[in-house]
């Protein structure tokens, strides 16, 4: 009986990227299923695991100057809302666009050390992208080094590239409400 062969390198890479394109279906699915932006940004942390497998990891939507943490998942309550200045790190992949693999946190110039996140070893980090803008970063972090490769970032660049569309309907639909809200209230007062 003859042994089964093993799949060439161009068969898993076409298997991989199967993969890929049936976890952006489902998370494409999934984050057009709400408006709410609340749900997105835990949509968002929670899907990222069928594109890339994480352990802790960050959203993080783009205010002036700063950065500030929307999500957190594998990190207790007191990491979110935390701000960060928008380091080098930060400004590349608003400049390149392209995602970013740091291979060890302690090497990296400009890898800002918080109290929950001092054990972070290596990350992928990648920006979120909404009407040629970057308005965010995705953050999959490790304690352990060299835990992501540069083809896991670009797989979770495009998730993230979905991720930007739903954040952007989000936000739409959440001003929408706001300036209704404030119409009803002025006819009221009237």
């Amino acid at each position: 009986m003859a042994e089964p062969s093993l799949p060439s390198e161009e068969e898993d890479r076409e298997g991989d990227q199967r993969l890929l394109a049936e976890a952006l279906s489902d998370v494409s699915a999934a984050l057009s299923s709400t408006l709410e932006l609340d749900d997105v940004l835990d949509l968002i942390l929670d899907r990222a695991s069928r594109v890339v497998p994480y352990v802790s990891g960050t959203v993080l939507l783009v205010e002036g100057d700063h950065a500030r943490v929307m999500r957190a998942r594998g990190y207790d309550d007191s990491m979110l809302a935390v701000q960060f200045p928008l380091t080098n790190l930060f400004r590349r992949l608003i400049e390149t666009g392209d995602p970013v693999v740091v291979q060890d946190t302690r090497e990296e110039p400009g890898w800002i050390v918080t109290d929950d996140a001092k054990d972070v070893l290596s990350a992928a980090v990648v920006g979120i992208h909404a009407d040629g803008q970057v308005i965010g970063f995705i953050s999959l972090d490790s304690v352990e080094t060299e835990s992501f490769t540069l083809q896991q970032a670009h797989r979770l660049q495009a998730f993230a590239d979905h991720a930007g569309s739903a954040i952007r309907n989000a936000r739409l639909y959440q001003d929408r409400q706001t300036e209704q809200r404030e119409a009803d209230r002025l006819l009221k007062a009237i």
